[in-house]
């Protein structure tokens, strides 16, 4: 696989398997955290909750990633 940056990544099971873990992970952790902050948690606030371990500058992204998995959720 050719990502847009990085390495190139040869196994590509590898790389799918590691990805849809750490997908299942923060899918888990967005559960814990709305059984902490309430079921009407806002994106913003799963992310200042969850995403403790990323640099701030990325939560915009992560309050997308966020929305969509309060989306899936919620649905």
């Amino acid at each position: 696989m050719l990502p847009g940056h990085g390495p190139d990544l040869d196994d590509l099971e590898a790389v799918s398997d590691m990805y849809l873990a750490h997908r299942q992970e923060r899918l888990d952790q967005v559960r814990g955290a709305l059984r902490e902050l309430g079921d009407d948690a806002s994106a913003r606030q799963v992310v200042e909750h969850v995403y403790t371990d990323v640099d701030q500058k990325l939560w915009e992204a992560a309050e997308k990633s966020v929305q969509a998995q309060l989306d899936y959720l919620r649905a």
